[in-house]
């Protein structure tokens, strides 16, 4: 299996973070991804073989996946299955900037996969064949910073909330909504209602993804017991930490780091 991260080009990088592309080839006849939840909505496209299934209850009941979809923010753990040769491409947006990209507002779709050829049904079978006949990343990176660029809008960005969401992220969740309100000089009812029209979704919930995703980073890369992983992420006690970690994968902390392997992202977790 092959893993491969890349920058967006100017136009798109105060937009974007970063490109994963996680492809298996035909000598690994079964390819499996777990998509933790992320504090960045994101857009998913295939390529290769698009017998890839979503499975749930531990995998006892599949689905097929989506080709292209448009994933609001990942709010629940999901695994995905693919035989043989595949690739999945995920353009993982900053929260502020998804909007600039959909005909749609996402603080009503939160943790939804939504079809891209219900968006944007002409676009999509044109970049379909070009993702199908590309020779390498750097073709197919093209042919989808092309179809954003295209379906790009001039959208405002509240600038008070890209630093409220700068807050959040530096102090992994940590920080009072009450004082970021603050610092940016809006009340918290205020300040609830700016973050949710410009992010999607509540700053009480980002921040809680953003605890989550560095707990998650954290027992994959580094050797600290869970206890002080859970200290470190600012939970209340073990209790509070096992609570928030079964609501977000269905699982507990331990079970998790037991059956982690590599082929997982949250997305992607070294980069």
């Amino acid at each position: 299996m092959r893993h491969v991260f890349a920058l967006p080009s100017d136009p798109l990088k105060s937009y974007i973070d970063y490109y994963f592309i996680f492809e298996n080839s035909t000598n690994n006849p079964l390819g499996v991804v777990d998509v933790f939840p992320s504090s960045n909505p994101s857009m998913v496209f295939t390529y290769g073989n698009k017998d890839i299934w979503e499975c749930f209850d531990k995998g006892q009941k599949q689905k097929p996946s989506s080709d292209f979809a448009l994933d609001t923010y990942v709010l629940k753990k999901r695994k995905f299955i693919g035989n043989n040769d595949f690739g999945i491409i995920v353009v993982c947006f900053k929260p502020w900037g998804i909007h600039n990209f959909i005909p749609l507002h996402i603080k009503e779709e939160a943790g939804q996969r939504i079809l891209l050829k219900d968006l944007y049904s002409a676009k999509i079978e044109p970049l379909e064949d070009k993702l199908l006949y590309a020779n390498n990343d750097a073709e197919r990176l093209i042919a989808i910073e092309s179809f954003l660029i295209s379906i790009l809008k001039n959208v405002p960005i509240d600038q008070r909330m890209q630093y409220a969401c700068n807050i959040i992220k530096n102090s992994v969740g940590m920080e009072k909504i009450y004082d970021i309100a603050k610092s940016v000089d809006l009340s918290e009812k205020q300040f609830n209602r700016n973050f949710i029209e410009t992010m999607g979704i509540s700053p009480k919930l980002y921040s809680r993804l953003e605890r989550f995703y560095f707990t998650i980073k954290r027992m994959k890369t580094e050797y600290d017991s869970l206890t002080q992983i859970a200290l470190n992420a600012g939970y209340f006690d073990q209790s509070h930490f096992i609570r928030e970690f079964k609501n977000f994968t269905q699982t507990t902390p331990l079970a998790c780091q037991k059956n982690t392997k590599n082929t997982f992202f949250g997305h992607p977790l070294n980069f």
